[in-house]
This record gives C-alpha cells, structure tokens and sequence, in this order.
C-alpha cells in the first residue's frame, strides 16, 4: 500500500479497497443505491481491464500466426520456384536442388513460430480475455435486470428482507464460483 492508503498500480484487475461499502440501518435505500454503483463499477472496471489487455496478446498472435502461414507457403513454393528457375538457366542444378532443404527450414520456423504460439498462450489467452469480458458484460446485465425487477416488487420503501434479496443477488454476482469465462477455450 502507498501513504494514501490507495494500492499500487498493478497490471491484474484491482478491486476497491475495504471500507467501500457501508450498510446504513436508517438508510436502506442509499445503502443499496450504493451496492448497486459499487458492484456496477466493479464490473465495469473488470471489462474495460480485459479488454484493454487482450490488444497486446491479439496483436502478437495475429503476427505470429501471419508469418507461419508466409514461411509455410514460400517452403511449398520455392521447389516449384527453383525447379522452374533450373530449367530457365536462371540458377544452377545444385541450388535448385538445395531448394528442398531450404522449404524445410522455412517449414521448421513455421512450426516454431506456432509452439511459441502455443506455448505461451498468445491466442488462447486473448481468446480467454473476449470470453471473460463478454460473459462479466451478460452477467451484469442480467444482474441489472434481476435489481429492477427487486426494486420494482420492492416499492418505494424496500423491507429489510427484501434488501437481504438484493445483497445475495450482488454476492451471486460476484461469486468467482461461476466464473465459467476462466475455461480455457478449445483449439482446434
């Protein structure tokens, strides 16, 4: 923590300090008007971070996945290419026929280039972030369904059962439990 008591930047989701959240006897109303901005901006928060973070993994893994179809197709040409070249005088026999060791080398990159891929999760892991932000997005909007549809059984004046209700609903909510968006993504 830093002097103000606020925590470090960090590159992980952070969420709001202890203390955010205050129950008010006297003012159930304000109080769950606040749960319901708490949890809002919480969820918010979460999406824009996902969305934010999956540039840099998409980014790489289109670049990786471009040049592995490149060096894949120039190791099928280049036979082709050097046989035409031979018979063209444009080179001689014994570079044409060095044309097959060369279209493996390009294939062995190729095949590197998509392990790194592999290994270190770049298009999975973007795939994951979209996943994540879209299912965060659908589960806070079926929670902003589910608080309208409380508040309007509710009245004016919400009972303290019924704002019992509505502190379950946020912690279902929230729960990691159902953070299905944390499966990884199946390749194909």
């Amino acid at each position: 923590m830093t002097s103000g008591g606020t925590h470090p930047k960090s590159n992980d989701i952070q969420a709001a300090g202890s203390g955010v959240l205050h129950w008010q006897c006297d003012q159930i109303q304000k109080s769950l008007d606040d749960q319901l901005t708490y949890v809002e901006s919480e969820a918010l928060n979460a999406i824009a971070w996902y969305w934010d973070k999956k540039k840099w993994k998409a980014r790489l893994s289109r670049w990786i996945r471009l040049w592995a179809l490149i060096l894949t197709a120039c190791a099928g040409l280049l036979p082709i290419v050097s046989y035409i070249a031979r018979d063209a005088n444009w080179v001689t026999a014994s570079a044409a026929t060095a044309s097959g060791l060369w279209a493996s080398a390009l294939v062995g990159v190729a095949a590197a280039l998509i392990g790194i891929d592999r290994a270190f999760g770049f298009s999975t892991g973007w795939a994951r972030y979209v996943l994540a932000a879209s299912e965060i997005r659908k589960r806070l909007e079926e929670f902003r369904m589910d608080w309208i549809a409380l508040t309007a059984v509710s009245g004016s004046t919400p009972a303290r059962t019924r704002s019992a209700r509505w502190s379950r609903r946020q912690r279902t909510f929230a729960s990691p439990s159902r953070a299905s968006w944390r499966r990884k993504p199946r390749t194909g």
